[in-house]
């Protein structure tokens, strides 16, 4: 939602746990809104490794943690044949070492 002044204080409630445990995120409902700002504070907030994931869109991206490959996707994206997340879950996929990596999460 738009209200700046609640997503900060959400973060300010979780700042010291964050600050020492890695978290991983993606968006939810609170970030569509009927204001038009959908998706502005979420991605101002909490920034991710999309890029380094081969990501063009800060909505979907994956990562490492120890065995493990995760992808974080979004629910609020196209996801069948074709969709820009498709084809992008379709080549992180393929990319995973599944010797080095061989759990996967999503």
């Amino acid at each position: 939602d738009g209200d700046h002044r609640r997503w900060d204080s959400y973060a300010r409630l979780f700042e010291g746990l964050w600050a020492g445990v890695p978290v991983a995120h993606v968006g939810g409902n609170h970030e569509v809104s009927s204001g038009g700002e959908n998706w502005l504070a979420y991605s101002r907030r909490y920034p991710n490794g999309h890029a380094a994931a081969q990501s063009d869109s800060f909505l979907w991206y994956s990562l490492e943690a120890g065995p493990a490959h995760v992808m974080m996707l979004c629910s609020y994206a196209a996801s069948g044949p074709g969709s820009p997340q498709h084809e992008w879950l379709t080549r992180d996929l393929a990319s995973v070492d599944r010797r080095r990596t061989p759990w996967l999460i999503a």
